[in-house]
């Protein structure tokens, strides 16, 4: 009798254990889905505290500005981990879809139109992509339509001449073309075309614009966009629109000692000026524009060299605000160890936004985006300061800035070595071919205004600090 209870038990328990198992993929699907469901359900409810934090009335309370931005963070990250968690599941996460109130599901959290300049600080960037009040997210970028896949598509000038596709038909979408206007300092829409309209395929991409096709889904949305006077800008988040400031430079070791020539560095790469397209002035206003610059670029195997004349009056810090550089007469510098248009930035293109949850500034979490201010005071005193970065790696370079006050120029001279830009075992390489994105901008402040000559589009530094408005930069 006890060796049959013996094998009763024995049995039972053998059923017992094959019952828990079940199929490995079963059960890893499952848990899969749960998580992304979870994931999911926190997105949304962020993004709702998001869109709820930055319609109420602040008044720039800090508390508000600060709930706004939490909640935004949080609706990025959350978001980022259903998508993460339902692509290891087998599910995709790219379904290009929208649906009648202009709702996309984008392929990239930070590729978007925008067409109110007061979501340009990162806060209220963050709150308007949760909200989409003002915003129109992209399904894709330079790739044509897919039958029975309402989208939303930017094109730009690395896509070609026209809009034409050998994919889908264009008959459910509306074409809108934005062009650059120097007197709106940006993009504004200069032609369109309905769902209706013919001809649609042969639309061109200007060389300084793009365009963006639209399913008739997000109606809405196009016609918001039609309703804009002339002058309003449209902004285009994550993608570019111009490659007019990309250059190629040699590759020379120049001394850092406040001297730049055209012996030394060559021709300037940029001329900072109110009459050329690369620049904006919108801070200044019209005839009384008090700074001008040029800027050198060169490189070696250990780092890169840049030199900024700026011609102004008065270019030079307090002795006592060395730690504040940007808030009075200085420059900043990005620089990002990869292109500027490589698919890392699809998702990380706003320094507010990252793909990885918990991380809202990957590219600088990353070392990959790199931000420095040089400056130098009153009494001749060199100063820098690195604004944004992996903060552990401290700058190793060098910077020696000079005031002429009979010329009313200020040179500014850095080396940036190549080791401490982009990620461990993944930084810069100084050779021929390397790619990297650089860009500056030109502080004019002190302590009650402050003001700015920005590159093109803010060349990821001012306002929007998109990434992918950074110049590229080819070493030779």
């Amino acid at each position: 009798m006890k060796k049959l209870f013996l094998l009763l038990l024995a049995l039972a328990l053998v059923v017992g254990v094959a019952a828990c198992s079940g199929d490995p993929e079963e059960t890893s699907s499952a848990s899969s889905t749960a998580a992304s469901s979870s994931a999911a359900s926190s997105a949304s409810s962020a993004s709702s505290s998001a869109s709820s934090a930055a319609s109420s009335n602040d008044s720039s309370s800090a508390a508000s500005s600060s709930a706004s931005s939490s909640a935004a963070s949080s609706a990025s990250s959350a978001a980022s981990s259903a998508a993460s968690t339902s692509s290891a599941s087998g599910a995709s996460s790219d379904t290009s879809s929208g649906d009648g109130d202009g709702t996309a599901t984008t392929k990239g959290l930070t590729q978007f139109i925008s067409w109110d300049g007061s979501i340009g600080e990162g806060t209220k960037l963050q709150a308007a992509v949760a909200s989409g009040a003002t915003c129109l997210q992209l399904t894709g970028l330079n790739e044509g339509p897919e039958d029975g896949v309402p989208g939303v598509i930017g094109f730009n000038y690395e896509y070609g001449g026209t809009i034409a596709s050998d994919n889908g038909s264009y008959d459910d979408y509306n074409i809108l073309v934005f062009t650059y206007n120097p007197d709106s300092w940006g993009y504004t829409l200069t032609s369109s075309l309905g769902v209706s309209d013919s001809g649609k395929d042969k639309v061109e991409i200007p060389e300084d614009g793009f365009v963006i096709a639209a399913h008739k889904d997000f109606q809405e949305k196009v016609d918001a966009i039609k309703k804009l006077k002339p002058e309003t800008v449209v902004f285009p988040h994550g993608f570019r629109a111009t490659e007019a400031l990309d250059s190629h430079i040699k590759n020379v070791t120049a001394t850092v000692d406040g001297s730049v020539t055209e012996d030394e560095y060559g021709k300037p790469i940029w001329e900072i000026e109110p009459d050329s397209d690369i620049a904006n002035y919108e801070q200044f206003a019209k005839l009384n524009v008090e700074v001008t610059a040029k800027v050198y670029m060169t490189y070696d195997a250990e780092n890169l060299y840049i030199g900024v004349v700026v011609d102004s009056p008065n270019h030079y810090l307090p002795d006592a605000q060395t730690g504040s550089l940007w808030r009075y007469d200085s420059i900043q510098i990005n620089v990002l160890s990869i292109s500027p248009t490589d698919d890392y930035f699809v998702n990380s293109a706003n320094w507010n936004f990252g793909t990885t949850a918990g991380k809202t500034q990957q590219a600088q979490t990353d070392n990959i985006f790199r931000q420095y201010g040089v400056g130098v005071t009153d009494t001749g005193k060199d100063a820098n300061q690195l604004f944004c970065g992996d903060a552990s790696i401290k700058f190793g370079g060098k910077n020696v800035s000079k005031r002429d006050d009979g010329a009313q120029t200020t040179t500014y001279e850095v080396s940036i070595p190549l080791s401490e830009c982009g990620k461990k075992g993944e930084t810069i390489e100084g050779k021929k071919g390397t790619t990297i994105g650089v860009s500056i901008s030109v502080n004019q402040g002190d302590k009650d205004t402050w003001k700015n000559v920005a590159l093109r589009d803010g060349g990821g530094i001012i306002g929007l600090n998109d990434l992918s408005k950074v110049p590229t930069i080819v070493f030779d």
